[in-house]
């Protein structure tokens, strides 16, 4: 065999070696000229949802992309043509032939391919990778505005005040333009607005609802469910118009099952409400609610509790009066041991020990003991009341 012969056949059993290493390996490698595939293999195929390489020779590498990344694409080519220096990896999206989009990392070198310059150009698929980052990083952040959330309900103060803090790290974490909160009205059939931040808020407040029959909120507080719109463009009302929203979302705020109001998101983005941030704001939401229920609770507890004193204190003030109309021409009478026991209570409503009651007002202990006996049968004593405890324990 020739020299001239023996040449080629090497050449001939290296481009063999090269192309049976370049179908088998996993990544997608195609080789381009100017800005046209020459050669692609079959994890190209694959990756691009193509059946044969006649679909793929000769077309434009450009088009490849989604239309939100060409120019960054075309970015990174210019450059690398100047010489510059590019990142050695690069992210981009692509559209395969069914219309499904994938991301894939891209790397390329310059090379010569019979006689002509050209890029050897490897795509690797990551979109599952990302999608797993993505999760992890909505993950992370409905964690932590839940415990945002619980720290500020957890705080004192006035309860729209902390609703408006726990609806700005809505704002934040969901990277939202407007949020509102929608509870139940005590007094008429309708939704009242709790608090309300974001774009437009301050020059126009959202509505309440009465009735709510007829509103998306009405119907997710009725029904329990979320109702997205990713293109109210067209359908928007004159307050979503205010926040120039593109994209809302009605979320219920539940607790135990029972739905406790309604949080509506605004987004000036068409499409913005993906499944995933969906799932996060609901999380959110599930965790407001518990915090709105037991502020309601606490609220409701302490009402209560005001009303027990106020009746407290009435029977007290009562009992005195009629202690004091039933002795009134016995001697002493302005000044009767009941009569002196009845008014320290009324005056120190938050209760006093056993002794203390003795020596204030200046009686024995059986008087004491006959007084609260009487305060015990009218039903209107409360339990939690020190001094009760201690006739109770100088009764037995």
């Amino acid at each position: 065999m020739s020299d001239r012969d023996r040449s080629e056949q090497e050449l001939l059993e290296g481009e063999q070696l090269y192309r049976v290493v370049v179908e088998n390996v996993p990544d997608a490698i195609s080789i381009n000229v100017g800005e046209k595939r020459v050669f692609v293999n079959q994890a190209f195929l694959e990756l691009f949802g193509l059946r044969e390489n006649s679909e793929a020779l000769g077309t434009s590498v450009e088009d490849s992309f989604v239309p939100e990344d060409r120019a960054r694409y075309r970015q990174r080519r210019a450059a690398s043509r100047r010489g510059e220096p590019v990142e050695a990896l690069g992210e981009l999206r692509i559209l395969r032939s069914d219309g499904e989009v994938r991301t894939v990392e891209t790397s390329g070198t310059d090379i010569e391919y019979r006689g002509q310059q050209a890029r050897l150009v490897v795509l690797r698929d990551i979109t599952d990778r990302k999608l797993a980052e993505q999760e992890l990083h909505e993950r992370t952040q409905e964690l932590e505005a839940l415990f945002n959330v619980a720290r500020i309900f957890a705080d004192p103060g006035d309860f729209a005040e902390r609703v408006t803090r726990a609806l700005e790290e809505v704002e934040r974490v969901a990277e939202v333009d407007s949020a509102h909160l929608r509870v139940p009205d005590d007094k008429d059939e309708g939704l009242r607005l709790v608090a309300a931040v974001g774009r437009g808020v301050d020059f126009q407040p959202p509505d309440a609802f009465r009735p709510y029959a007829d509103t998306r909120s009405g119907r997710v507080f009725t029904e329990g469910e979320p109702v997205i719109d990713n293109d109210n463009s067209e359908r928007r009302g004159r307050a979503l118009a205010a926040y120039g929203s593109q994209s809302a979302a009605w979320l219920p705020v539940k607790a135990g099952g029972r739905t406790m109001g309604v949080l509506t998101v605004n987004s000036t983005k068409l499409g913005y409400f993906t499944p995933q941030r969906i799932q996060m704001l609901t999380a959110i939401a599930s965790g407001i609610g518990t915090f709105v229920e037991n502020a309601n609770l606490r609220e409701a507890e302490r009402l209560h509790m005001v009303e027990l004193d106020q009746e407290l204190h009435a029977a007290l003030k009562s009992l005195a009066l009629r202690l004091s109309e039933a002795s009134v021409g016995q001697p002493g009478s302005a000044w009767s041991p009941e009569k002196r026991v009845l008014q320290y209570l009324y005056d120190h409503p938050e209760g006093a020990g056993f002794d203390t009651l003795q020596k204030a007002a200046e009686v024995s202990a059986r008087v004491i003991v006959v007084a609260m006996a009487t305060l015990i049968d009218s039903g209107k004593a409360r339990q939690d009341f020190p001094l009760f405890f201690a006739v109770e324990a100088s009764a037995n």
